[in-house]
């Protein structure tokens, strides 16, 4: 075989495979910002439930189903694009029936899968974050809003400044 044509073989091989590599890394990127994009507009759908009714769907499965029956919060309730098979609903979960007892806590939360397909135990949540690589272990996790319960105690205490730049560049001399 000819040396040129076994040559060129080689480079388009190789530029296959790094243009492959970036379609996977894009595509993943896409799917992660899709999930966000869905646990936004279920927050939103969530914060009017819960306006409307004054409390928050309970925790069990299928309790995103009252977004859309009988009055339709959401239009429709949107799939995990992470999850291949069985149930492929986000993980929600009311937390104001299970405070944990700390000074702050969130109202809900919603989980997917994330892209290594592994949900992470409800104790010991691993939450995703791209920078530890694009197919770093995790689910891709949304809070829903705070409300913060402080002891009397610390009601009146007072507020700690945030150091200025000039503050900071004086600390390293």
């Amino acid at each position: 075989m000819n040396p040129r044509i076994l040559s060129a073989v080689v480079l388009i091989g190789l530029a296959l495979g790094l243009a492959w590599e970036q379609y996977r890394e894009s595509a993943l990127r896409s799917r992660v910002a899709e999930v966000w994009v869905h646990h936004r507009a279920l927050s939103r759908a969530l914060l009017d439930y819960q306006l409307e009714t004054g409390d928050y769907p309970p925790t069990r499965p299928g309790a995103l189903a009252a977004l859309t029956t009988p009055v339709a919060y959401a239009p429709r309730l949107p799939l995990d694009p992470f999850q291949r098979e069985g149930d492929r609903m986000y993980r929600y979960r009311n937390r104001t029936e299970h405070p944990d007892g700390d000074a702050a806590w969130v109202q809900f939360t919603l989980a997917g899968i994330g892209p290594d397909a592994v949900w992470s135990d409800d104790d010991a949540l691993v939450i995703y974050d791209p920078s530890n690589g694009i197919v770093s272990a995790g689910d891709v996790f949304t809070p829903g809003p705070a409300e913060v319960i402080a002891p009397p105690a610390l009601w009146k205490a007072p507020l700690r400044r945030s150091p200025q730049p000039a503050e900071l560049s004086a600390r390293e001399d």
